[in-house]
């Protein structure tokens, strides 16, 4: 439900405000051509806390004039060149709101630059599109402060400019139920810092990501972190988002930083893969990983350290690699030399760095292309000749991989495979950890193949003994829910589907689950 759907107010007084005003950048959203622009325009106020604007400017003096908090009620038209500048703190029981009265209705276009620094702000129903922003690799929205939104809004081929369309940094903000699609240019569509000792716990819920191919690095639908903050403890939640072919490069999204949580999203025919790329005790749960078998639909790639990935579904991918194999899931090769300049500069001395010490369990894989788990992926290019080590598979399932459902490379030290079930013979595997049956399919609830019946596995109480290698810090809440639930976890194999907090399923998502309600068709 759409929090900020706007109702017309019951008040039967109006104020009409007469207010003097400049040139207008651009054009207004109702004013006539010809029009003298200098002429005064009027803003209509319902009560104190609500006021209606029809251009930049009015939108403008309506933001100086709501400085206790309020709606701002933008009506239909096109907003050109907007140049917004929001730093006021506003209490969170009154937030300032700025809405499209209707929403797809108010079109941002032009040279935009919108900068939120301050707190309890929320933008809502708004269309980026028609871009010509002059900052070159500037972000069109710098989203800072603490617990501002963007909602229900459609980014849409806003520009060619290089530059990500939100740089998402400051604290506890959320971008949810909104759309993103066609950038062209370089650099992700929303990207985030992370400063040091500073969790942001920044949410990013119900949207829609599709890019086409770029061509090269820098097309991901997010940048999580980066090189230099790996070790910084972000806390960042996607949670209920649907990428539908975001292909625009190998990383879907390239978490570069520690303990984010990724949750309740679907991947869906999308060339490239959820990327663990830098970082440490991630918790990657309750996913759906869907492709078509074309040729690059990928899966989850993982590199770091203390990292839970449990209950995810992957079905008919098909990772084409540019380094070596890859599986549906694929544990990466780390950098054999230890690099002292790049340490000295605050980034990784392993550029790819060590993979070990995480616990895999109760994920199905069906119809994975060549391989379903890939342990040492991209081995002997690019100086990466360090296997992972120290795994916890356990209580995995594994069908329909062409070739086998478990390369595991020459190298690889104190692994445990325990409870995990296979279609077919793996090699070089402790066949105890590896159980060969002949698993039948059969539709599940949301419409594609599980195996049917129950395998057994192992149960919470065997779980937790490697949760507890994990080094998890159970202060934080999220890490005690989901230790909570593996502990929990009955003796079987293989996923389930999962329960919402309030008990409801969780199925893969479409279109028409995610984005703005009024982008969605009856």
């Amino acid at each position: 439900m759409n929090t900020f759907m706007f109702t017309p107010s019951c008040k039967s007084s109006l104020m009409v405000l007469a207010v003097t005003v400049g040139l207008l950048t651009g054009c207004s959203a109702t004013q006539e051509k010809g029009a003298d622009k200098s002429r005064p325009v009027a803003v209509s106020q319902v009560d104190s806390q609500e006021i209606r604007v029809s251009n930049p400017r009015e939108l403008t003096r309506a933001i100086n004039r709501l400085r206790r908090g309020g709606t701002i009620i933008m009506e239909a038209g096109d907003y050109a060149d907007l140049n917004l500048s929001l730093a006021r703190e506003y209490p969170a029981e009154k937030p300032l709101v700025i809405k499209a009265g209707k929403g797809g209705t108010v079109f941002i276009t032009g040279n935009t630059s919108i900068n939120i620094s301050g707190e309890n702000i929320t933008l809502s129903g708004l269309v980026f599109e028609r871009g010509t922003r002059s900052g070159g690799q500037a972000e069109l929205i710098y989203m800072g402060g603490e617990h501002n939104r963007i909602t229900q809004s459609h980014f849409n081929n806003v520009d060619d400019l290089a530059g990500v369309w939100v740089q998402m940094n400051g604290r506890y903000n959320r971008i949810d139920h909104s759309w993103f699609e066609g950038k062209t240019s370089g650099h992700s569509y929303i990207n985030m810092d992370i400063p040091e000792n500073q969790p942001l716990y920044h949410r990013l819920d119900n949207n829609f990501f599709t890019r086409q191919p770029l061509g090269r690095n820098g097309g991901s639908a997010s940048r999580v972190g980066h090189g230099s903050m790996y070790l910084n403890n972000a806390r960042i939640t996607f949670e209920y988002n649907l990428f539908d072919d975001e292909s625009g490069e190998s990383e879907i999204i390239s978490s570069k930083s520690s303990e984010n949580i990724f949750r309740y999203n679907t991947f869906k025919n999308s060339h490239g893969t959820l990327s663990l790329r830098q970082g440490e005790r991630a918790l990657v749960y309750d996913n759906y990983f869907i492709g078509t078998g074309e040729d690059g639909h990928g899966g989850l790639f993982v590199r770091g350290e203390g990292h839970v990935v449990f209950n995810n579904y992957f079905h008919n991918l098909n990772p084409q690699p540019r380094y070596k194999e890859e599986g549906a899931v694929s544990f990466g090769a780390a950098t054999g030399n230890f690099d002292t300049q790049r340490s000295a500069k605050g980034l990784n001395g392993r550029h790819f760095p060590i993979t070990r010490n995480i616990l895999f369990a109760n994920n199905t894989i069906v119809e994975p292309g060549d391989f379903a788990i890939v342990i040492g992926a991209q081995y002997g290019t690019r100086d990466r000749t360090l296997i992972p080590d120290t795994l916890y598979m356990v209580n995995n399932q594994m069908t329909g991989a062409r070739r086998q459902s478990v390369l595991q490379l020459e190298g690889a030290r104190d692994m445990v495979w325990q409870a995990n079930i296979s279609s077919n013979a793996v090699r070089g595997i402790d066949s105890e950890g590896v159980d060969t049956v002949d698993l039948t399919l059969a539709d599940s609830a949301f419409g594609l193949p599980l195996p049917t019946g129950q395998q057994p596995g192992l149960g919470g109480a065997d779980l937790s003994a490697y949760l507890q290698k994990l080094k998890l810090d159970m202060k934080w809440k999220e890490n005690q829910t989901i230790v909570e639930r593996i502990r929990n976890q009955p003796a079987t194999a293989g996923f389930t589907v999962p329960l919402n907090p309030e008990g409801q399923p969780v199925y893969p998502l479409s279109k028409n689950d995610v984005g703005p309600s009024w982008m969605k068709q009856g």
